[in-house]
């Protein structure tokens, strides 16, 4: 069994859940597609592109 993880942090308290929750979701599938046993933060998402394919995979 391997484990995959997405991170998402904040750093105000004005950021809404859904939000965060939304960014770690995508930030799962990018670690995903780095293949197993993966973490990867949002934040470290390089580009925007690579933001916005991971983000068609969520929808």
């Amino acid at each position: 069994m391997t484990t995959s993880i997405g991170i998402s942090t904040s750093l105000s308290r004005e950021d809404k859940l859904s939000e965060m929750l939304e960014k770690a979701d995508i930030a799962l599938l990018q670690a995903k597609g780095n293949g197993r046993d993966q973490s990867c933060t949002y934040e470290s998402i390089a580009t925007d592109a690579n933001r916005e394919e991971c983000q068609k995979r969520t929808w």
